[in-house]
């Protein structure tokens, strides 16, 4: 096909390049009819190019879905769904490395597919996932290990590298020493969508100096401090917005149950992160194949004006995500939003720190990083994200990893005496 495009597009340019000599003593050489006949085929030529490039444009080609490609850690020890795209009704066939192991499916009308694939223990080898359907499409370097989702807003959004005027401290020397092939990361790209999507933008990317510092600062940490202690592969993605509010990461299913909240049925505000349900259609709807461990949180701030709201919503938004995971009650870590300036200007934000307690309390698997004692009045976004990161990561390595002798929990007084 590519050879016969570039034969037509050859023909095409020598017939254009045919122009009627300007000496008008040459019309032996170059008569009217032929002119005409030139001037004929150059048309269909034309045509038949366009149908051609319109129906390789168009055309389902075998691919794997997003954020399946090369460097990608897959979740160790469990049935890891893998998604893509073929022709219609075409046979495919996974074939993992690790295993040897063929798993067969057939892409349905729409030519989408999934196959569920065993994963073995987590292990610093290599490994490649190979798509055999119309075609054959390969992933290499893949890893098995532990995968974390990390979102919220701007607190779980801001760099290693730190925001303009707004450093994390300590991120020189994490950047300068982040070169760790067993950590592996993935950040979504901004895309909100009014309708839920199957692909997010994005590709998985060893951890290294350049690629840490772009990251999630809290992420990486908590990833990092993982990592360091099970010695295996952990795989972080990433999807976060600035100043969104809790309800845009939720779906619409969910939201009708409160009646306060509002769907819009187009975008038109340059402000998406504040609408419902548009980052989880374009952004957390497309992950939800993907096995995960658990997941991290860093938001409140956008909601702080109405904390009696965020204790109905977010038990709601966890109990909805763990729904469609389909993981039952995976671990879900958040982090507690810390006191800025004036707060009388966003709503008393204590509020909506005991909103996050009453959700810890009585949501079954979570637990929350307290950061009173962290955080800046000066700054909404505090600048030690390294101890946020870890203090994450006690809650998962005491709870989900076994560790024993680290403080992870806090004590929370009931009752207070007034002296």
């Amino acid at each position: 096909m590519q050879t016969f495009v570039i034969t037509l597009a050859i023909l095409s340019c020598t017939l254009f390049a045919a122009q009627k000599p300007e000496n008008n003593n040459l019309k032996l050489w170059y008569t009217k009819p032929a002119q005409k006949w030139t001037e004929a085929l150059q048309k269909i030529l034309f045509l038949l190019m366009l149908t051609i490039f319109s129906w390789s444009s168009f055309a389902q080609t075998t691919q794997f879905a997003s954020p399946f490609t090369n460097n990608m850690v897959l979740q160790r020890n469990t049935s890891a769904k893998i998604l893509g795209s073929d022709a219609p009704n075409a046979k495919v066939s996974i074939i993992t490395s690790w295993n040897n192991k063929s798993y067969t499916s057939k892409s349905d009308s729409e030519g989408k597919w999934s196959v569920l694939i065993n994963t073995p223990e987590g292990s610093e080898t290599a490994y490649t996932v190979t798509l055999q359907g119309s075609e054959t499409v390969t992933l290499t370097n893949v890893l098995i290990g532990e995968v974390w989702i990390c979102s919220g807003q701007s607190n779980m959004e801001m760099p290693v590298k730190g925001f303009f005027n707004q450093p994390v401290y300590g991120s020189n020397e994490a950047i300068l020493n982040a070169t760790n092939n067993n950590i592996r990361l993935f950040t979504v790209e901004r895309n909100p969508s009014l309708t839920p999507l199957d692909d997010v933008k994005g590709e998985w990317l060893c951890a290294n100096p350049m690629t840490v510092k772009e990251f999630s600062a809290v992420g990486y940490f908590f990833g990092r401090k993982i990592n360091s202690l099970l010695n295996i592969p952990i795989g972080l993605i990433h999807t976060s917005w600035g100043a969104s509010n809790i309800e845009t990461w939720m779906d619409e299913q969910t939201l009708s149950e409160f009646k306060e909240v509002e769907i819009v049925k187009e975008i038109t505000s340059d402000k998406s992160q504040k609408l419902p349900v548009l980052l989880y259609n374009g952004m957390l709807h497309p992950l939800q194949n993907y096995a995960i461990k658990g997941t991290i949180w860093y938001q409140g701030e956008s909601n702080s004006s109405d904390a009696t709201e965020y204790s109905k919503l977010f038990p709601a938004m966890i109990k909805q995500w763990r729904k469609q995971w389909q993981q039952g009650d995976f671990p879900f870590y958040f982090v507690q939003i810390a006191p800025f300036g004036s707060d009388h200007r966003r709503g008393n934000s204590a509020y909506l720190r005991e909103a996050q307690l009453k959700t810890m309390q009585t949501v079954r698997n979570t637990g929350m990083a307290v950061t009173l004692d962290i955080g800046n009045c000066d700054f909404i976004h505090p600048p030690e994200k390294r101890i946020v990161g870890e203090r994450l990561a006690y809650w998962a390595l005491a709870k989900d990893y076994n560790f024993e002798g680290v403080a992870w929990n806090y004590i929370f007084w009931q009752t207070f005496i007034r002296l």
